[in-house]
């Protein structure tokens, strides 16, 4: 990647994090560039037959998975899909809307678009998001996407949480040379899984221990498995 591409690159992450009047808040600025273990990706791969990952960039994408989704078309050049909220997702992915902040509203967007995906999408075809969502309180009802979460709770499964404290972020690889360490995150991580009744079907049908094996590779995760 030359020069002028990382700089287009980083340009298009400053836009995202000034995309809103005024300076960004506090919990915004510490939330920027977390990147997901590289385990969590591994095991969804591995165990919930995962193969695309939403709301990435070519500075973090996982290249493990097959597709990955951008926000911003210039990334085309580099291998990824644009604009994800423009159809509707299916197959089974993983989402972890940060590119590059946390913003409640963006999270609330996807896990609705996440939503409408599983209902409309055609009943033989599988269609599974994961989300990975953080939140702020500890507890899901200081969360903007709360509301969304119960009104679908048919749709919707709480697989578990990532404490802060065994939350442990990937490194940012373009600071390799120049590190700035991030602040201290303070939010647990939740994953939540939004599904239509063949994506689960699936899941079982190609292994009944999948959920086992998911929590066996995700040890960090407090999983809700009843």
């Amino acid at each position: 990647m030359s020069a002028l591409q990382y700089r287009a690159l980083l340009l298009s992450w400053l836009d995202c994090l000034y995309a809103k009047p005024g300076p960004p808040s506090k919990k915004i600025k510490d939330s920027s560039h977390r990147i997901l273990p590289p385990n969590v990706i591994a095991a969804f791969k591995h165990c919930a037959a995962v193969t695309q990952e939403k709301k990435a960039s070519p500075l973090d994408f996982n290249p493990d998975l097959p597709h990955y989704w951008s926000s911003h078309p210039r990334d085309t050049i580099f291998g990824a899909f644009t604009d994800c909220l423009s159809s509707s997702f299916s197959g089974l992915s993983i989402r972890h809307p940060i590119y590059p902040i946390y913003d409640d509203d963006i999270m609330h967007l996807t896990l609705r678009h996440a939503i409408q995906s599983a209902i409309n999408s055609p009943h033989d075809i599988p269609t599974a998001t994961f989300m990975l969502l953080p939140c702020w309180g500890r507890s899901m009802s200081t969360n903007a996407y709360r509301a969304l979460y119960n009104q679908f709770n048919h749709m919707c499964s709480l697989m578990g949480t990532i404490s802060s404290q065994n939350l442990q972020y990937a490194d940012v690889p373009f600071w390799k040379n120049s590190r700035t360490p991030l602040p201290k995150h303070h939010w647990d991580l939740q994953i939540i899984a939004v599904w239509n009744t063949q994506a689960r079907l699936n899941l079982n049908n190609r292994n009944p221990e999948w959920l086992n094996h998911l929590a066996q590779s995700i040890p960090e995760n407090k999983w809700n498995t009843t």
